[in-house]
Parts: C-alpha cells; structure tokens; sequence
C-alpha cells in the first residue's frame, strides 16, 4: 500500500524524501522533480529541493547519465535507443549526444553491431530476425551499413544474404531522430523488447 502525503509539502519534508530517494538509488534531477510534485510538493518547492541537492553535490545529471548509459549499453542498445532513454529520463539532447560522442562513438557502435550479428547467426538466426534484432536495439544507420558492408565482404558467417532487409533509412542520421515516432518513457528505458523495432 502507497504512503499518501499531504498536498503543500514544504521544504523539509520534500528534501528528507528526495535524499530517502537518492539512498535507494541514483535519479536524475527530472526524477526527483517529478516525484516530489507527484507526492504533493508544489513546483517552486520541488525546484528548490533540486537545486539544493545539485548545490550539495548530491545530485548529478552527468554522472548518472554516464552509469546509466554504460550500463545500458553492455545490455547491447544501440545509439539510438541509448539516446532516447536518456532524453526520457531528462538529459538535454546535446549532452546526450556528447555522452555518445564520448562512451560510443559511431566506429565503436558499428564494430558492436557486426559482433551481435556474427553472435546472432552462430545461434542459428536467421538473417531477418538478424536484422530485426539490431534494428530494435536501437543501433544507427552507420552500425547496419557496417554489417551490410561485412556481409558483402563475405566476413560474417555463410547464408542466406539479407541485403534487402539491410536497406538504410535515408534520413534520420543523428540519434536525435527517432522515424518520425516519439517514445515514451517505458518505450525508452524497457529492456531491448520494449523498443517499437523501426530503425531510427
């Protein structure tokens, strides 16, 4: 059963719950922002927990969007995907793309993606389902032409060619653009199922 609190909360009540919080686990500013208006504290209230926590040095965006997108990124999201969860959860785009700049550039993506299909295969996937698999996991435009270009190469393991499945979307080149489909916070954040499985 929930704990109701009461509408009104003032400074003190709002910030014990916001560092109750944080000892559980990391949370963006956005998060605490949103669960303490959630619980009843108002706006100007929930802004000025923030800050103050931001001030302490209790609360940094940049370090939990740095172990949030390592952590995501061993479970084998692709740029794309990584980018949007982010943004859900309340990174700026442009330091989400600098945090990909940095943890994932686009030559690193693409050598991830080649590996997952070569994994893919020696399990005894088919070249469709191949595809389907990286185009879910969010990787780029770059990361599938880098396994088109494998495959051309003959690097990958023999069978059927699914050049055609391997198509590139012309557009959408930064992990900003999503085909034309916003995703919500569970679509962004979920395990690699949740994503809608179009390519950016």
């Amino acid at each position: 059963m929930k704990r109701k609190h009461k509408k009104g909360l003032n400074f003190e009540h709002a910030l014990a719950l916001a560092v109750r919080w944080l000892s559980y686990r990391a949370h963006t500013a956005k998060e605490i922002e949103q669960k303490l208006t959630r619980v009843g504290a108002e706006t100007l209230t929930a802004a000025s927990v923030v800050a103050h926590l931001q001030e302490k040095g209790y609360l940094e965006d940049g370090v939990w969007a740095t172990q949030w997108l390592q952590a995501h990124r061993a479970r084998g999201w692709g740029r794309h995907r990584l980018f949007a969860g982010l943004v859900a959860k309340g990174i700026p785009g442009e330091k989400a793309e600098e945090l990909l700049r940095v943890h994932l550039p686009e030559a690193h993506e693409a050598e991830e993606a080649v590996q997952l299909a070569r994994r893919l295969r020696q399990r005894g996937k088919s070249w469709p389902a191949v595809i389907s698999r990286l185009r879910g996991r969010g990787y780029s435009t770059q990361a599938l032409e880098a396994v088109r270009q494998e495959l051309e190469a003959g690097a990958l393991h023999a069978g059927a060619s699914p050049l055609s499945s391997l198509s590139a979307p012309a557009s959408g080149e930064g992990p900003e653009h999503a085909g034309g489909q916003a995703l919500g916070e569970s679509e962004a954040t979920g395990g690699p199922e949740a994503w809608d499985g179009h390519q950016p």
